[in-house]
């Protein structure tokens, strides 16, 4: 119990985050920028050729029956949504990171901000679509901004002691 409690624990699992953030921001900036510039046509060729097996020995998958509806009735203006929204996303996950892992003060709390407005919208989305893989993804997002704010708090406390007064102000 000791151990879980100790700001090492908690900063190498910030640090684990922030790498799988990281990650994640460069995933989904290449998946933006595919999304933008390829087709709709060509996506549904590209899926239809990866399927083809899968759909041969069970013709009846939900998962990949869902895929194809799903593609073959994308708008364009959806599309260009999707494609814009998730290299924003993997943008702001890159640039964050970066800021976090050079140890800007300013970075946690914009992490903080940013990562709730997305988990804002990101259950917006789970109520309409109640998707799994987003749900996932927002309990991730739930849990870095835990580890961002215990982060924040840790580097405050190195920068400026407990119980030394700041501008006639004591932080506790």
């Amino acid at each position: 119990m000791q151990k879980l409690l100790s700001p090492a624990y908690w900063h190498n699992l910030f640090k684990i985050g922030v790498a799988l953030k990281a990650l994640n921001g460069i995933w989904q900036t290449a998946s933006g920028l595919f999304i933008l510039l390829v087709s709709k046509e060509t996506l549904s060729g590209w899926l239809s050729f990866i399927i083809q097996r899968e759909l041969l020995e069970n013709p009846n998958d939900g998962v990949i029956g869902f895929l194809t509806h799903s593609l073959q009735n994308i708008s364009t203006s959806t599309q260009t949504f999707v494609g814009l929204y998730i290299l924003l996303h993997g943008l702001l996950n890159l640039f964050l990171t970066i800021q976090l892992t050079r140890d800007r003060h300013w970075a946690y709390l914009v992490t903080i901000g940013v990562t709730a407005l997305f988990v804002c919208y990101q259950v917006y989305r789970i109520s309409v679509y109640h998707s799994l893989f987003l749900t996932v993804f927002t309990a991730f997002d739930i849990l870095f901004i835990i580890l961002t704010w215990h982060e924040y708090r840790y580097h405050q406390e190195k920068v400026t002691p407990v119980g030394v007064p700041v501008n006639d102000v004591e932080i506790r």
